[in-house]
């Protein structure tokens, strides 16, 4: 299949503390097309190291249009691609991107006074950074409420880009600051985390509700308490964005109709549970053999093909397509709504085939 990352070049690096940095990809003639993307978006990055490709996802901060590309990345404790972009990675280097992409988008809307809600915690607010200055930016009528959970205010990500941004729309913008570690809060109500009991006492004292669309970004936990706070609210489920990052809940997944885990194809496997997989993605198509006992994403990278995904545990959604024949089981779902799922949507990283044939396309924008 046709490789789509392509080679940008590191323009800038910019870190914001000891355990976030900023990084900027410039965008040349034959790659401008990058720019042309949604706020809320994020960018696919692939490293090689010793033992082969990584890949990951890391939500945009600039604008679209814009001759570059900026992420935030924040260290992750044992994480080995985002400690070599941390330490390692330099201005002048160059780094496979694919093209940006993601659903943690506004919807259209012709309303002229559309209110947004956004929740988010640490180095949550990039996505919602991205999406806030657009939306105050282009649509003169919108309104923006901004909860932002933190432990000390000196840690904050773009505290002072919010507080631009506050200052030149102070008639459309608010910003509510909860800071965890004691003493730095200003007053009790927003000193703990963003929790269920918080987001109902925040949103009767400040009148958050209603919002056109509640937009959420941050650990699966968190994201699962607002969710179901919103809804207790009266927030209708479809105007309701996630955005998770994270390993998701402890929960474990359930296990497969015949009680077997995934795992690599053993020498000599069971024909009954063969099952013939056809691939379409850019316009051409492969068709491999996986066991019914592993995830069609785990077999097709096993035997060298290169599929969309990221987090491999149901969250990011990044590994999803149309599961245009055939059945599956998925062994967890954080990511695709009941209307996607309605729609013939699957997440490879977490489904096993429970059919003899299946085609699967990733190039046909099925959902809805």
């Amino acid at each position: 299949m046709p490789d789509p990352f392509v080679r940008l070049s590191v323009s800038t690096l910019r870190h914001l503390g000891s355990d976030v940095v900023e990084i900027g990809f410039a965008l040349g003639r034959d790659t401008l097309r990058f720019s042309d993307f949604t706020p809320g978006h994020y960018l696919t990055l692939r490293h090689h190291f010793s033992d082969g490709p990584v890949t990951r996802t890391y939500s945009l901060v600039s604008a679209p249009g814009e001759e570059r590309l900026l992420i935030l990345v924040k260290r992750v404790a044992g994480g080995r691609f985002s400690a070599f972009l941390n330490d390692d990675l330099r201005v002048g280097m160059t780094m496979d991107v694919a093209q940006p992409g993601g659903r943690f988008v506004l919807p259209e809307s012709s309303k002229p006074e559309r209110r947004l809600l956004a929740l988010c915690a640490g180095i949550g607010i990039t996505p919602i950074f991205a999406v806030m200055s657009h939306l105050l930016k282009t649509e003169p009528g919108a309104r923006v409420t901004l909860l932002y959970g933190n432990r000390r205010r000196s840690g904050m990500i773009y505290d002072a880009d919010l507080q631009a941004l506050s200052q030149r729309w102070p008639e459309r913008m608010r910003r509510f600051d909860l800071l965890t570690e004691p003493g730095e809060a200003e007053e009790p109500l927003f000193a703990g985390r963003l929790d269920g009991e918080r987001l109902a006492r925040l949103a009767r004292a400040h009148n958050l509700l209603p919002a056109d669309t509640v937009m959420i970004c941050g650990p699966g936990t968190m994201a699962e308490d607002m969710s179901t706070a919103l809804i207790l609210l009266g927030v209708p489920r479809e105007t309701i964005l996630i955005e998770r990052f994270g390993r998701a809940s402890t929960r474990r997944p359930r296990p497969t109709r015949r009680g077997r885990r995934s795992g690599h194809v053993p020498l000599g496997a069971d024909p009954d549970l063969l099952s013939q997989v056809e691939i379409r993605r850019n316009d051409t198509s492969v068709t491999i053999a996986v066991d019914q006992r592993e995830s069609i994403l785990g077999s097709a990278r096993r035997q060298g093909l290169d599929l969309p995904h990221d987090c491999e545990a149901g969250i990011c959604g990044t590994c999803r397509a149309f599961l245009a024949r055939g059945d599956v089981e998925m062994a967890s779902n954080y990511a695709l709504d009941e209307n996607a799922r309605a729609s013939g949507m699957i997440l490879t990283c977490q489904s096993r085939p429970r059919a003899k044939q299946l085609v699967l396309d990733y190039d046909t924008p099925h959902e809805p």
